[in-house]
Formats: structure tokens, C-alpha cells, sequence
């Protein structure tokens, strides 16, 4: 399995590459390149996610020497539907560099924030996923969550249609 480590500032340039690869993976056909590629250039920078670790934890697995091959992104933002839960953590982002699809790092990830989460005592974890996202939707649900909602999301001026997806957590 993979050995998956908290990220550093030091990490934000390798992240941001790889999110900018594996972005598009995760859009569904539809959505207009030039969307995609505006959400990278606005959304998936490296003074985006600078601005994202002074509120996020990140954690990453490394790849090649200054590179990471996979990167989760956890933050306490509430969910956006109506629920009970009393300590929510939101799985953000997790994206795995293609390469490294079916070699256990999208699952040392979510193991990883599955721990984290129980660590540090929330009652559950929570994530949107593109309805489209049929190979992301069975990732999940391989891991307990299921779909509890909607929200709609924009990628640049694309609309688009998301599951929100949820587990409870076991604190340890």
C-alpha cells in the first residue's frame, strides 16, 4: 500500500500540477473543455491551494522526485444539504495522478482520511461526486458512503449536477 504523509507548503507546486492532470478525468463528456480548462487556470493554482492549506489539511502520496501521484484535500466547510450531523468533515478533493490508477493510492487516501476523521472526532465524512462519475460513485460506496443528496456545481460558467455523498465515522 502506498505510504500516504501529511502535505507541506513545500508540496503546493507538485499538487497543483497534478490536479491540473487529473482534473478533466473527473468531468463528465459534456462539460466544455474551455470550462475545464478555466476552472484549472482560477480554481487548481498553486496560490489557490497556498490559500486552501491555511484551512485545509492536505495529504499526499508521493510520486517521481518533486512530484506527488495522489493528493486528498479535507476541510470542516458544513455540507450543502440539511442534516444532523454535529461534526462534519468534508472530503474535498481526491485526485490520483491516471498512472497510478488500480495500484491502491485513491484507497490509501481514503483509508487515510477515513483515520483522519476518526482521530480527530467527527461524526461524519461527507463528499460531492459528478452524478456522471460512475467509476468515482463505486470508488466510494466500496468505502461506505452513500448518496444522500444533491448540490449543483460549476466548473468555470458549466453547470453540473453532483451527488453528495456520506459515511458516518467511528471516533477513535
Amino acid at each position: 500500500m502506498p505510504e500516504v504523509r501529511p502535505a507541506t507548503t513545500a508540496d503546493v507546486d507538485a499538487i497543483a500540477r497534478l490536479a491540473a492532470r487529473t482534473f478533466a478525468l473527473a468531468c463528465p463528456d459534456h462539460t466544455p473543455s474551455e470550462a475545464i480548462a478555466a476552472h484549472i487556470a482560477t480554481e487548481l493554482t498553486a496560490d489557490r491551494f497556498r490559500q486552501h492549506m491555511a484551512r485545509a489539511q492536505f495529504l499526499v502520496v508521493d510520486g517521481p522526485p518533486g512530484e506527488v501521484s495522489g493528493y486528498v484535500m479535507l476541510t470542516r466547510d458544513p455540507p450543502p444539504i440539511d442534516t444532523a450531523w454535529a461534526d462534519p468533515l468534508e472530503l474535498r478533493r481526491i485526485y490520483v495522478d491516471e498512472a497510478e490508477h488500480g495500484k491502491g493510492t485513491a484507497s490509501a487516501l481514503m483509508q487515510a482520511s477515513v483515520a483522519v476523521a476518526e482521530r480527530d472526532g467527527h461524526d461524519w465524512l461527507w463528499l460531492g461526486t459528478n452524478e456522471q462519475n460512475q467509476r468515482a460513485i463505486r470508488f466510494y460506496e466500496k468505502f461506505g458512503f452513500t448518496i444522500v443528496g444533491q448540490r449543483t456545481f460549476f466548473v468555470a460558467d458549466s453547470e453540473e449536477s453532483d451527488h453528495v455523498m456520506a459515511r458516518s465515522v467511528s471516533p477513535t
